[in-house]
């Protein structure tokens, strides 16, 4: 049996069934359950999701992490490099009081991320504030600190927000081991609702990168965003293997560039400026990027295409990259 809900936090599910026996006695049996229906909406916002170790510069911090580094300066201590930011914010969407709302743990900011990759398990963080919902913050440099976090009452409509700053590190700084770790942040949200327990997994992936091997930019053909419907539009790009810098090993690198386009625009493969003249492309190419030389580097140019509209219309497009290391041939 299929059950829809039209709407979130306690429903009651109801069941009835009649049994008439051999003799023509009839015989009636119900029962019911309370359910929870996503009462949580849960937002997890980490700043920044792709960090640089010793490269993400300050201004592309979370507001608390940057607040952190201006205190130290102000009180003449050395400011971190690489801090990052992690926020929860839970909304409840029910029509009923959170009541205990809490997650395990909170304040063991490690025990609540882990690595995605089996083959590296390590974690290379170091935790540095929690601020809890009271609006209280917390040093977790200090081991000694054990404080208490009270639990959290949330009325319809009403949020919270948790959060976290760690200060990631290179857990072995030697030039040629690339110590990038895939990371995922997962709390467990546990409270009730009508004395029904709840629990919610609030989670969201982040990076630490220790060597990065691409640098990559694209932007509107001059810079220009407003068209006619129905003409193309053009955006220029480029893609640059910068695995040898700062005097790291060499590494050769395959490169795809992909859009998402969104509203009234289409096509846009990604192509080689230095093949521009020929047909537009219709799928995706891979670049190969040496590490050394002058194909290290190319300028990249694509080609959307709009439609005609009596009304203004709109459109959007989001890039992202795939990227594979390329193993040096033993012969």
């Amino acid at each position: 049996m299929r059950v829809d809900s039209v709407g979130r936090g306690v429903t009651t599910l109801e069941t009835r069934v009649e049994r008439t026996d051999a003799s023509g006695v009839k015989e009636v049996f119900t029962d019911e359950v309370e359910l929870l229906v996503a009462p949580l909406d849960s937002e997890v916002i980490i700043t920044s999701g792709e960090h640089l170790l010793n490269q993400t510069p300050e201004d592309k911090w979370g507001a608390r992490a940057r607040a952190i580094n201006d205190k130290r300066r102000k009180d003449k201590l050395t400011p971190f490099s690489n801090l990052i930011e992690i926020q929860l914010t839970l909304t409840n969407k029910s029509k009923a009081t959170v009541e205990n709302m809490n997650i395990p743990d909170a304040i063991n900011i490690l025990s609540l991320i882990s690595s995605t990759d089996i083959q590296s398990p390590g974690v290379p963080l170091k935790p540095i504030q929690f601020y809890a919902p009271d609006g209280s913050t917390i040093d977790l440099t200090n081991p000694e600190s054990d404080p208490t976090i009270e639990d959290v009452s949330l009325a319809p409509d009403e949020s919270v927000v948790y959060a976290w700053v760690v200060d990631a590190f290179d857990a072995n700084p030697a030039p040629e081991e690339d110590d990038s770790a895939d990371l995922e942040f997962r709390a467990l949200v546990l409270g009730s609702i009508d004395s029904i327990n709840l629990r919610e997994l609030a989670t969201a992936e982040f990076k630490v990168i220790d060597q990065p091997l691409l640098e990559w930019g694209i932007r509107p053909k001059g810079g220009r965003t407003t068209y006619q419907s129905g003409q193309v539009v053009r955006v220029d790009g480029y893609i640059e293997n910068i695995s040898t810098r700062d005097s790291k090993p060499p590494q050769d690198i395959r490169v795809m560039v992909y859009q998402v386009p969104e509203g009234n625009i289409g096509g846009g493969f990604m192509f080689d400026n230095a093949k521009a003249g020929g047909p537009t492309p219709k799928y995706y190419e891979i670049f190969e990027l040496p590490a050394e030389g002058p194909g290290k580097v190319k300028n990249l140019s694509a080609v959307f295409r709009s439609f005609p509209t009596v009304k203004p219309s709109g459109a959007k497009v989001r890039f992202g990259v795939r990227l594979w290391t390329v193993k040096p041939n033993p012969d």
